[in-house]
């Protein structure tokens, strides 16, 4: 289950990397994004992905979905950006 946790906010960080924004524009709104996450079987994987989620500084809103594989997910991207 670490490896898999560390795969989630990994992914997350580094996807939220990708789109951060420069330092001088002014950015008023979250993003949204849609990760798909393998490995989910059961209820208990997505409880393990909220609970991940939940303690990731930035992170504002999520959903995580067993039957699709996905996790979307909101966030400041001046407060999670991958570095």
């Amino acid at each position: 289950m670490k490896k898999f946790k560390m795969l989630v906010i990994s992914l997350i960080l580094l996807s939220a990397g990708l789109f951060a924004q420069d330092a001088n524009k002014k950015i008023t709104k979250s993003y949204e994004m849609t990760f798909t996450v393998n490995g989910m079987t059961c209820e208990g994987c997505v409880a393990h992905v909220n609970k991940t989620l939940k303690e990731i500084e930035g992170v504002s809103a999520w959903d995580v979905k067993l039957k699709e594989n996905l996790a979307v997910v909101e966030f400041d991207p001046k407060v999670t950006n991958g570095d």
